[in-house]
């Protein structure tokens, strides 16, 4: 128990931060199938987790695998909130509905999960101060816009096999024009969204070659959600309450499962999850790819692999996730898991991609990971263990 369990939870950071670079390359088009790919991933994982471990024969608790269905609808969700409000205002909303929730469930003892407990008396109004300061944080990272480089494409001499429309080759589609999905850096990705990716303008379902310099401008929103129609601006808002919502709660099943059998190992959850995540993703994908089948829409389908890989990683990080709750308590464990995987990806973002440049823009991204870090101190510190 106690602060043992922030290793589990730096690790589980570090993988949600990471699960996307497999696929940064790669188109995913409208998400569908990217999200089933990714979520067989997910499945695997939790299946050799459970073989490994020897908790199948402990079962499959369908309250458990619900919570991995509320996951699974979050992750779909976030597609078209982004669409309706811009991908900064978007992930914005979502980001501080998701962290909110998490931490209100934790610090209140909401569904029947341990309220946090303070350290001594009135320091709780101290981790109140952490979750202010890390919402804020989320409101600044909207000054910060990418500064990459932007030159040309060199062309590329080999022959990518095409995108398929359900085994067909795109060329056989007549329109795409209405599958519509922005341009997304690593920047906006964290554990809890699949759609937080780069499209590039390469030919459909081709990875960037490696010595190519790629274009990692933030991209800008054509019309603030003000100019937008109201309806639009309203539904994208209420995706996001709701996204926000089904994120913050998915982990709840599994916290009291543990809790009601303490002589389980925790990452007895993990292949339960896994199949509730598996079980709504391929629902999504049925009853979507069904009823573009009956408005004879195509269906794109994205890199198999890639998306599988990046399932794998999700798993693992929510094996790692689910250790640190149960060591830290819901409020403190999910709050480390909902921050790090952005201050992960962000090192990425600035070291590796270099999708952001300029002292200034720097210092504005540095100067919001600093008060994100400083919250999640506070949150830690001053509760009890």
């Amino acid at each position: 128990m106690g602060l043992a369990g922030i290793a589990p939870a730096v690790a589980a950071a570090v993988a949600f931060g990471v699960q996307y670079v497999p696929v940064k390359r790669y188109k995913i088009y409208d998400g569908t199938t990217f999200q089933w790919f990714m979520c067989s991933g997910i499945l695997f994982v939790g299946l050799a987790a459970a073989l490994l471990g020897g908790d199948l024969q402990r079962g499959v608790p369908p309250l458990v695998v619900f919570g991995g269905a509320l996951w699974a609808l979050s992750n779909f969700a976030v597609l078209p909130l982004v669409k309706l409000l811009g991908i900064g205002l978007g992930f914005s909303l979502y980001h501080f509905q998701n962290m909110i929730v998490g931490y209100l469930v934790g610090r209140n003892g909401f569904f029947g999960v341990p309220s946090l407990e303070p350290a001594f008396e009135g320091s709780l109004y101290l981790c109140d101060i952490g979750c202010v300061l890390i919402l804020l944080s989320f409101f600044a990272l909207l000054l910060v816009e990418g500064g990459g480089k932007t030159q040309e494409k060199p062309e590329t001499t080999g022959n990518p096999p095409p995108a398929t429309v359900h085994g067909r080759s795109q060329d056989h589609v007549d329109s795409y024009a209405e599958v519509v999905a922005a341009d997304r850096t690593l920047l906006e990705t964290s554990g809890f969204s699949a759609f937080a990716l780069e499209e590039l303008d390469d030919e459909p379902g081709q990875a960037s070659p490696p010595d190519a310099e790629l274009d990692f401008e933030r991209p800008r929103v054509e019309s603030s959600p003000a100019k937008r129609p109201m309806k639009n601006f309203v539904l994208g808002v209420l995706l996001a309450i709701v996204a926000g919502c089904l994120a913050g709660v998915q982990s709840i099943p599994a916290t009291l499962y543990n809790i009601e059998h303490p002589d389980y190992p925790s990452t007895a959850v993990v292949f339960p999850q896994c199949v509730g995540v598996w079980f709504a993703s391929t629902a999504i994908y049925l009853l979507y790819s069904g009823v573009a089948r009956l408005r004879r829409k195509p269906v794109l389908h994205s890199v198999i692999r890639p998306a599988f890989i990046s399932g794998c990683i999700w798993s693992v990080g929510f094996l790692f996730m689910i250790k640190g709750i149960h060591q830290l308590g819901f409020a403190v464990g999910y709050t480390l898991d909902a921050v790090g995987p952005i201050l992960v990806a962000s090192i990425l973002s600035i070291c590796w991609f270099k999708e952001i440049s300029g002292r200034k823009q720097l210092l504005i991204y540095w100067s919001a990971e600093a008060v994100q870090l400083l919250g999640v101190i506070l949150i830690t510190v001053f509760s009890k263990q």
